[in-house]
């Protein structure tokens, strides 16, 4: 969780010593994934969680004993069912967790010293970050940089309007680019920082921008390709791109209008269901309510719709 690393980093650099309570092991069901997930302060300051709430207070604990010792320690906590089925001696074992699966969580001890050291692990796992290419500047552009971010999405804000690009616009973004789309995205695909978790959005409600822009993007391996507008915008974008010779299959890809049917009108809900309709593709699940069961999309269906340029079919050139 580079939102722990990066608070983390700071405390450091404030002369701070850091306890670091990471999940080095799962199995089942359980509250997180593995990584950073909590940090305790030498003065008791607490970021991040463990669990949704059921171990929490347990690590923090632990967090306050390992600040105080100095040496590293862990603990392991499982669901009822889990802790049935472990050997009697495992005296470790901490408080239940209810998702019904077992995780073990280690706890260290950083020193200010380490600071440089975890800036560059933060700068590693930000580079490794999946790319969200926004082509628009507008106020909905603003919210999704803000929750794509939020999300673990290396942000990139485009539009060739250098009076609404701005780096203050859009503080949460990777980069801010003035550029056409079509040509900032077909640099990024020569260069190869394009591959099936990259998920482009067009948002420049501009068809002399946004038609030469999804030329390129939907032969490219973007995993998700999605632009804004109602039904009637769609069909006609269609149509438009049907003219420009733009294969059906290809623009079998396009989600139009972008975004899951949350009933959203303001830019930030909006950016809600444009970001979850991205994560829903990104995992394969149809984005149904959990309260009906899980709905896995084909994965032979997602690697078909994640397509190449068709022989014959050139990109826009610059």
């Amino acid at each position: 969780m580079s939102r722990v690393l990066e608070q983390v980093v700071a405390w450091l650099e404030e002369g701070h010593r850091v306890a670091l309570a990471s999940v080095s092991a799962v199995h089942g069901s359980t509250p997180r994934p593995t990584g950073p997930a909590m940090a305790v302060r030498d003065d008791g300051v607490v970021t991040g969680s463990v669990s949704v709430g059921c171990v929490d207070g347990e690590t923090y604990a632990l967090a306050e004993e390992v600040l105080r010792s100095g040496l590293p320690s862990s603990r392991t906590y499982a669901g009822p069912q889990e802790q049935a089925g472990l050997p009697t001696d495992l005296g470790h074992l901490g408080p239940s967790i209810l998702c019904g699966g077992s995780m073990t969580v280690q706890v260290e001890v950083l020193p200010p010293q380490d600071a440089p050291r975890l800036r560059q692990t933060l700068a590693l796992e930000r580079a490794a970050d999946p790319l969200l290419l926004v082509y628009g500047a507008g106020d909905l552009a603003a919210e999704i940089c803000r929750l794509g971010t939020t999300l673990g999405r290396r942000v990139v804000v485009c539009d060739p309007r250098p009076v609404f690009t701005t780096p203050d616009r859009f503080p949460e973004a990777w980069q801010v680019v003035v550029d056409q789309p079509h040509r900032h995205l077909d640099r990024l695909l020569r260069s190869g920082d394009v591959d099936v978790s990259t998920a482009v959005v067009a948002l420049t409600h501009d068809e002399r921008t946004e038609d030469p822009l999804l030329q390129v993007a939907l032969g490219c391996p973007a995993g998700y390709v999605g632009a804004l507008g109602s039904r009637a915008t769609h069909r006609a974008r269609l149509e438009r791109l049907r003219t420009l010779g733009v294969d059906g299959r290809l623009l079998s890809r396009l989600r139009g209008p972008a975004g899951l049917d949350l009933g959203g009108t303001t830019a930030a809900e909006t950016a809600l269901s444009i970001l979850a309709e991205i994560l829903a593709v990104a995992n394969g699940r149809a984005g149904t309510p959990l309260s009906h069961g899980s709905q896995v999309t084909s994965a032979v269906d997602q690697q078909q719709r994640i397509g190449r340029p068709l022989e014959g079919q050139g990109l826009p050139q610059p």
